[in-house]
């Protein structure tokens, strides 16, 4: 399992459940069918969601 650290701005605008995971739709059940790795090389990162000329744009950087 990936873990994002998100700024409280961009975990406003994530579609997640009560649980704290995203919702399952078709594009993201392939993600939950995985075995989750305890050291996964994409974790780590830092998202926070920036208005860049009306658009909301993702901006990650790693630790």
């Amino acid at each position: 399992m990936i873990h994002l650290h998100a700024s409280k701005k961009l975990f406003e605008k994530l579609p997640l459940n009560e649980d704290g995971m995203l919702y399952l739709t078709p594009n993201t059940q392939s993600l939950y069918q995985q075995t989750a790795l305890d050291n996964n090389p994409l974790s780590g990162w830092h998202g926070h969601l920036v208005d860049f000329d009306g658009y909301d744009c993702f901006f990650f950087c790693s630790r």
